[in-house]
């Protein structure tokens, strides 16, 4: 049986010129020089969500205590990457019930590269406490992620803002 028509009419040295292999090439290159910059910033997200959520919630701890005339504090242990909100009970703090003040263990990748309390850096658990007056301890809290880094800043009175350093 004599083979196929469009097999017997192609020639034996059939395949891809250099022309096609460089333009197959050249795609690929452009369509890798157009993810990597999207991947860089997917890269970073998780330092900046943490950080902005973790904004939010201290502000919202805040407002908590000055609705429930109740001191709040923020504790904050390098060592095992944890953040705990806590608010006073009669003569001990607590923790909250309140999914939002749940304890919060760092991401991975995520560390604790500085702390500071009212002007004075932290090596061990720190806590920062909101009153229910609107006063609070000054406090900053940088967070890295690789070579990327986020402060969390938060003054005598007013909100917690998020920057970068």
């Amino acid at each position: 049986m004599p083979p196929p028509a469009s097999i017997a009419s192609r020639p034996d040295n059939a395949g891809f010129t250099l022309l096609e292999l460089l333009v197959v090439l050249m795609v690929i290159g452009i369509l890798l020089s157009l993810l990597t910059p999207s991947l860089d910033v997917v890269r970073g997200r998780g330092l900046a969500d943490f950080t902005d959520r973790l904004c939010l919630t201290l502000n919202h701890a805040r407002q908590e205590a000055a609705l429930t005339s109740r001191p709040w504090r923020l504790e904050v242990d390098p060592a095992a990457k944890t953040l705990r909100f806590e608010y006073r009970r009669d003569v001990e703090f607590v923790s909250s019930h309140n999914p939002l003040f749940v304890e919060q263990q760092l991401p991975p990748g995520l560390d604790i590269a500085e702390l500071s309390i009212n002007g004075e850096p932290v090596a061990g658990p720190g806590r920062v406490y909101l009153f229910p007056t609107g006063a609070q301890d000054a406090f900053s809290l940088t967070l890295t992620e690789g070579l990327r880094r986020r402060t969390l800043s938060m003054g005598p009175v007013g909100a917690a803002e998020v920057g970068h350093r």
